[in-house]
């Protein structure tokens, strides 16, 4: 038989190459929300579910931390007490999305959080109207840094209208209310620290007395965190989803950028 004589290397990608799933989700899984987005691209969703007794009740939390060394964090770092609720119950949810809540989920309430930070294309895709999916680059499957609150704030309305313009039908809307729809919001602090440490897959105990997530087994945060090590200097963040998940399928909860809330601190 003849043998083809092209370089081997012919078919390897590039160490930087990206595809488009990079940017939005390079870990899918089963139980991922997706939402369209300009260009082609999508944002993953992760559904939370906070436990109800009823439509008034609140879930009370403790975030923040115990052990501060550093008194000057201590200041913004410690305890407080706060409440959570969530404003959609089972029948609000999509048929399709109702797989990804748990197995008693007509006692929970429901909010949607990203799964990832926000990309690059992602940010592109939603605030420049010249945006391309054929011309994106490695850094674009990183997250976008460099912006204000409010420039966070736009993107959420930009994105939301988006939807309600071209595909309203992925929006949630409340059963026995038509007149209101779902739409897209930075989190409340408690929101994010509720979902960052392992939601409704985590027992309250441990999100009363942990200040992280449990680890899998013979995990360290070094699988989970993107962070400065001895010293060193970390030049630029790395891509979305480049560490392990915490126990709610969220990546990037620690180090790499920053997240934003929509609370005024």
């Amino acid at each position: 038989s003849m043998t083809d004589a092209r370089p081997a290397h012919a078919a390897l990608a590039r160490k930087d190459a990206v595809q488009t799933g990079d940017l939005y989700n390079p870990h899918p899984d089963a139980g991922d929300i997706l939402l369209p987005m300009p260009g082609g691209l999508k944002m993953a969703f992760r559904l939370a579910a906070v436990p109800a007794r009823g439509l008034l009740w609140d879930m009370p939390l403790r975030p923040g931390r115990d052990d501060i060394a550093n008194p000057g964090r201590a200041y913004y770092d410690r305890r407080f007490s706060a409440a959570l609720s969530a404003p959609f119950t089972l029948a609000d949810l999509p048929e399709s999305w109702r797989a990804a809540a748990p197995k008693d989920g007509s006692n929970c309430f429901f909010y949607l959080i990203a799964k990832y930070e926000v990309s690059r294309g992602q940010w592109r895709a939603v605030m420049d109207a010249d945006f391309s999916a054929a011309a994106i680059t490695a850094d674009d499957a990183r997250p976008q840094t460099g912006i204000s609150w409010y420039e966070a704030l736009d993107f959420t309305r930009r994105y939301t209208q988006w939807l309600l313009k071209n595909a309203p039908d992925a929006l949630p809307r409340f059963a026995h209310d038509k007149r209101n729809i779902g739409f897209l919001r930075l989190p409340t602090e408690t929101e994010w620290e509720y979902a960052a440490r392992g939601g409704q897959n985590i027992g309250s105990q441990q999100l009363l007395q942990e200040d992280f997530f449990p680890f899998a087994e013979s995990c360290t945060l070094n699988d989970y965190a993107v962070f400065r090590q001895g010293g060193a200097f970390v030049e630029k963040t790395a891509r979305i989803g480049s560490r392990k998940p915490n126990p709610l399928g969220l990546y990037d909860t620690a180090g790499n950028a920053a997240e934003m809330c929509m609370d005024m601190f």
